[in-house]
C-alpha cells in the first residue's frame, strides 16, 4: 500500500482491472482514502468498496481519471488495453 501511495503522487499511469481494493485501503498524507474524489469503475461486486472509500463508481467499460485507468472485466480487455496505451504516449510525447 505504501508503494501505492507513493507512485499516486508522480505521474506513473496505474491500471486495474476487475477489482481495485488497494485503492480502498491505501490512504494519501491525510489519511483519506486515495480513491476518494476518484471516478472509478470496477466488477460490480466492489462497487460498495469503492464508493465507501469515497470513489465515484460508474458502470462503464474504461474510466481514466486523474492516473488512474480503471476496468470492469476481462470483457473489456480491448478498450482497457488502448486506454493504457493512450496513456503511456501521452506521458511519452510529454518527456
Amino acid at each position: 500500500l505504501h508503494l501505492l501511495c507513493s507512485t499516486l503522487r508522480t505521474s506513473y499511469v496505474h491500471a486495474i482491472i476487475c477489482r481495485p481494493w488497494m485503492f480502498c485501503s491505501a490512504r494519501d498524507a491525510t489519511g483519506a482514502p486515495v480513491a476518494k474524489g476518484v471516478r472509478m469503475t470496477s466488477f460490480v461486486a466492489v462497487k460498495d468498496d469503492l464508493l465507501n472509500a469515497g470513489a465515484e463508481w460508474v458502470d462503464e467499460p474504461v474510466v481514466n481519471c486523474r492516473n488512474m485507468i480503471t476496468s470492469r472485466t476481462p470483457d473489456d480487455l480491448t478498450p482497457f488495453c488502448l486506454a493504457i496505451i493512450d496513456a503511456v504516449m501521452s506521458r511519452v510525447t510529454m518527456d
